[in-house]
């Protein structure tokens, strides 16, 4: 959150329009919470507002990839192996409607295979079980939120139970909607990018 404070004022800019997805969700969501003042709208995907998640037998298995990644030597070994191919697989599990190419994970791969990518992708969910014990951390994340946000998911996520949708307008204190689109998966950007497109534009022309 506020790395993305401190990139609008590196900018010159005054305020801006927050758009993220999953990790960039939930930056989004604790710039805003920090910096109201900066940012006039908000758009989530693929994550709903932290306050609202719940550890739930089915969202436990859904996120079952936070548990899996904290054995490190273990990870570290098997997401490199056959060209990242542990890539595939999770892009599988989330987004079960998306019939992907492989040119279409292809960047991602490239992008792991940098010296330190992998470390610094995981280091995420490394530093998870900390960030949850953190009470600055966690006020910023799960505090409601006054910034106008949109959130838009896919009913065919497999990382996410959409189901807690309807319950997720208590986590804010100005307009917030939620959008879901049908037959997407985790990347409703990359699944169906004309529709996802025209929600976004349609909400920041409100």
């Amino acid at each position: 959150g506020a790395d993305i404070g401190a990139l609008i004022t590196a900018l010159g800019a005054d305020e801006a329009i927050v758009i993220g997805h999953d990790w960039g969700a939930l930056a989004g969501y604790a710039a805003a919470n920090l910096y109201p003042e900066k940012i006039t709208k908000l758009v989530a995907v693929a994550i709903p507002h932290p306050r609202t998640l719940r550890f739930t037998p089915q969202t436990l298995w859904r996120s079952r990839h936070f548990l899996t990644f904290q054995f490190k030597p273990w990870i570290k070994w098997r997401l490199p192996r056959n060209h990242f191919a542990f890539v595939d697989s999770i892009y599988k599990r989330w987004s079960p409607t998306w019939p992907f190419t492989p040119a279409d994970t292809e960047q991602v791969k490239k992008t792991y295979a940098q010296p330190g990518a992998v470390e610094g992708a995981l280091g995420y969910y490394w530093s998870f079980a900390a960030n949850r014990n953190n009470q600055e951390v966690q006020k910023v994340l799960v505090g409601k939120t006054a910034v106008a946000t949109l959130c838009i998911v896919g009913d065919a996520d497999g990382a996410l139970d959409v189901e807690v949708m309807p319950q997720t307008s208590k986590a804010f204190t100005g307009s917030y909607a939620y959008k879901i689109i049908s037959q997407v998966g985790h990347f409703p950007h990359r699944e169906k990018p004309d529709e996802f497109a025209a929600l976004v534009l349609d909400y920041l022309k409100t």
